[in-house]
């Protein structure tokens, strides 16, 4: 399959999103990790692919990647990412959908458990779970990326020692990206948070998946016994960036949502 072949456009607020689209059934919509995008993360990984066969998929560059507009102010991101999403569903007239999350677009999706449950079948994260209010990471995130200087490599930034970098093609989708969009969106992160009292009101199916090795397994282990409605699978062997393109994860999604059908 061409990746071309079955992408589209559509205006999000005033910013253009790009999104793929394969397959019949029932509506699968997938967001990648950060640093990503609907192709490195889903297309190349083979999950896009495997879902396909049974299932309406639908992929999208998140804002600030690929090739979706990519503003430079905070404003523009947080619950607007989550707006993307919905837009597209009413855009390609999806009334609920099977939502998979992976890293930071597991974190988005979770968000949608408060903001419009009534949209979605079920919810997969992948190494990503409950990231609480206050949380750092984001802003620590946001200082570094806004250190990067016009021209400098951004993998150098994310990985300075040499020998810890990872294989080439790795380093050079990273690269990619616009170090001004990704600081932006940083910052506008604490607003997807979500609350205790949201976690232990869901009523949406939910699987966390996480490699056995991935330090955001801690993520998914704080939402035990707080979810409602939350299973939890580690995967032995894998880490945060092997989990994502595996079989095992490709089955876990299959068999998860398989069993849960639109409502007749």
């Amino acid at each position: 399959m061409s990746f071309a072949e079955h992408a589209g456009y559509f205006n999000s607020g005033g910013v253009r999103i790009r999104y793929v689209m394969r397959g019949q059934g029932e509506p699968v919509i997938m967001l990648h990790g950060f640093i990503f995008s609907a192709k490195s993360n889903w297309i190349e990984g083979g999950v896009f692919e495997a879902l396909s066969q049974d299932y309406r998929v639908v992929a999208l560059d998140l804002r600030g990647h690929g090739e979706s507009g990519k503003p430079h102010d905070a404003g523009s991101y947080g619950l607007k990412m989550i707006n993307d999403v919905l837009r597209l569903m009413d855009h390609l007239k999806i009334e609920r959908a099977h939502m998979i999350g992976y890293s930071l677009g597991g974190i988005l999706v979770l968000k949608l458990i408060e903001v419009a449950p009534e949209r979605l079948l079920s919810l997969v994260l992948g190494g990503a779970g409950w990231v609480r209010d206050g949380d750092q990471r984001w802003r620590a995130l946001a200082e570094m990326l806004a250190s990067v200087k016009p021209g400098e490599s951004l993998s150098s930034h994310f990985w300075p020692n040499e020998r810890e970098r990872p294989p080439r093609e790795v380093r050079q989708i990273v690269d990619s990206n616009d170090p001004v969009a990704l600081a932006a969106l940083s910052r506008g992160m604490p607003n997807v948070t979500v609350t205790e009292g949201v976690l232990r009101s869901n009523r949406v199916p939910i699987l966390g998946v996480f490699g056995e090795h991935d330090p955001q397994q801690v993520e998914g282990a704080s939402m035990k016994g707080v979810a409602s409605n939350f299973a939890m699978r580690v995967i032995p062997g894998l880490d945060h960036n092997t989990l994502a393109g595996s079989e095992e994860f490709k089955s876990a999604i299959r068999e998860f949502i398989s069993k849960r059908k639109v409502p007749r």
